[in-house]
């Protein structure tokens, strides 16, 4: 078998695979800043001993959105 005949189908395996993790990496790195900004209010609420209904409806809403699967996605 030629050597450029699988260079070029490894390149091409490896196009695929890197198009395909990359935006699966899009996906979980955008929902753990959400999960970061999520735990950071959370500590800022539990801080201040202080937790008002709106702050928990907040907080109930994004982590139900956080658990919720994305559009678009199987």
């Amino acid at each position: 078998m030629d050597y450029n005949l699988i260079a070029t189908i490894v390149t091409t395996a490896l196009m695929v695979a890197a198009a395909a993790l990359g935006a699966k990496y899009r996906r979980l790195k955008g929902k753990a800043e959400k999960l970061r900004d999520l735990v950071d209010d959370l500590v800022r609420a539990w801080e201040d001993d202080a937790l008002t209904a709106e702050e928990a409806e907040s907080l109930a809403r994004r982590a139900k959105a956080l658990l919720e699967p994305e559009e678009g996605l199987p």
